[in-house]
């Protein structure tokens, strides 16, 4: 909104326009319009949602990134948990393998022993 506000004008030269030189104005009340508005850049518009603001979209961007972290370490548990699982049914699976080749050893020494 300050910017609409400036006024450009075409510099005149001996009754004739220089169209490399303008003259700008502003309003008068221009510092409390930057006031303003850097106000609203800092801590955002209290009728907006999202408010925005520097303050406010810093605070949301921090409490999104802790989020994501969290829920990243859930997932890296919830797969570590899955691992220990698999790791687990394998050692018996391997057991199991082994007691069956230690029966099937006897039994097969037993049976041509003879």
């Amino acid at each position: 909104s300050l910017l609409r506000s400036l006024n450009y004008e075409v510099e005149k030269k001996d009754n004739n326009y220089d169209k490399d030189k303008y003259k700008i104005t502003g309003p008068t009340d221009w510092i409390s319009t930057l006031a303003s508005l850097e106000g609203y850049a800092a801590n955002g518009f209290d009728n907006a949602s999202p408010s925005g603001g520097l303050g406010p979209m810093h605070t949301l961007v921090q409490t999104d990134q802790h989020d994501y972290l969290t829920q990243s370490q859930t997932q890296q548990l919830n797969l570590q948990n899955q691992m220990t699982n698999i790791q687990q049914e394998w050692t018996l699976v391997s057991t199991s393998m082994q007691v069956l080749n230690g029966i099937l050893s006897h039994l097969a020494a037993e049976i041509y022993s003879n």
